[in-house]
């Protein structure tokens, strides 16, 4: 049944924002991930090098562009290392509008759902990005990618999923990759040529579009076969990762620009991916009164509160009728649930069980392919 098979997409998907936006625990492979969180390098971000508007024309509000300015002008990298753990945490800032029309947030799809297009800013891609195992889908993608450090060409298997919240103006992605003892490899072995990366990496991150101004909070972990040397690990944060920023900057600028190596497929938008970015500026405003005009900064990023508290989350309606939940939604939900909330009233239960079903808004944030 479609609503069992969501539920664990949506604990998934919970748990990334708890992990992103409030320091959860994280995977469990390789340890718990603990440790203290140390600063290993810092990204100046120019602007104007980088076309990008940053006035009072662009951000058309005085106190969200002084919040950029004095917290939107770099991108600080820290990193914890735990035996064979490294994970590493980022979070910038930028102005929403641009002058191509599209949100900031859809540069940053547009990088990673054209394939064809990741040599623009991935440091060690082999080749001009991932070889896609399945037919490309909006929200749920399988890839291979081809990396190479160190003279040797190494294969990964990354599972990606998106998931778009258009109520509360969020835009999720996880990458996961495939260790290498997965079963998943016996039916995509890798190419000829390369070795299957002894390890894994793991990257989430969670992007709020509101009016004037949007922040980015993103988490990447790898797990290594053994115990991290030193020198990999400065090699990581110190170059590999300040790079990789500097490149997806740069490219994501030049998406959003008329003509830019993405520009077409944009236009196109074959699987509508751009089309839920604007979405997501279209409905900023009303998310941004719902909590009460805050402006998210790298210095006050939001709680996962912003993924947990949406509208018409199923996790909530689950908790609240737990087994009888599929039998509930086989009814006129607008009858059931007003019912529902009179005896949630009666018992003294603190759940507002009307939130969770709206019917002009299904209440299912990704999409089930």
């Amino acid at each position: 049944h479609e609503y069992r098979s969501v539920l664990p997409l949506l604990r998934q998907m919970e748990a990334v924002a708890e992990e992103v936006l409030g320091g959860g625990k994280g995977i469990a492979e390789g340890g718990a991930g603990g440790g203290e969180w140390k600063l290993g390098a810092e990204v100046k971000l120019d602007y104007k090098s980088l076309d990008i508007p940053v006035d009072e024309h662009s951000v058309q509000d005085a106190e969200a562009l002084r919040v950029l300015m004095s917290d939107g002008t770099s991108v600080k990298v820290y990193y914890r290392l735990n035996g064979r753990r490294l994970d590493i945490r980022m979070s910038t800032m930028l102005p929403t509008k641009t002058p191509s029309g599209f949100p900031s947030v859809t540069g940053l799809a547009a990088m990673y759902h054209e394939t064809s297009l990741w040599e623009t800013w991935h440091p060690t891609v082999v080749g001009k990005g991932p070889t896609e195992l399945q037919k490309r889908r909006p929200c749920h993608n399988l890839w291979h990618i081809v990396t190479k450090l160190f003279l040797h060409k190494y294969a990964e298997m990354l599972e990606e999923r998106v998931y778009y919240m258009p109520s509360c103006g969020v835009y999720m992605m996880t990458m996961d990759g495939k260790a290498a003892d997965s079963e998943m490899w016996a039916q995509h072995p890798p190419q000829s040529g390369t070795k299957i990366l002894p390890g894994s990496n793991h990257t989430k991150f969670v992007h709020i579009t509101q009016e004037h101004t949007s922040v980015l909070g993103l988490m990447t972990t790898t797990v290594a076969a053994q115990a991290l040397p030193e020198f990999i690990v400065k090699f990581i944060v110190s170059w590999m990762i300040p790079e990789v920023i500097r490149r997806m900057v740069r490219a994501g600028a030049e998406t959003l620009k008329s003509g830019g190596p993405h520009w077409q497929a944009m236009q196109a938008d074959e699987e509508g991916v751009y089309a839920r970015c604007k979405e997501l500026q279209t409905r900023a405003p009303e998310a941004d009164k719902a909590r009460g005009g805050t402006i998210f900064a790298p210095s006050k990023m939001p709680t996962p509160d912003v993924v947990k508290g949406r509208g018409g989350n199923l996790l909530v309606f689950e908790q609240a009728f737990g087994a009888n939940a599929v039998s509930w939604l086989q009814v006129d939900p607008g009858e059931r649930l007003l019912e529902a909330s009179a005896q949630a009233a009666a018992s003294g239960d603190d759940v507002d069980v009307a939130a969770c079903w709206d019917e002009a808004e299904p209440p299912l944030p990704i999409e089930l392919d």
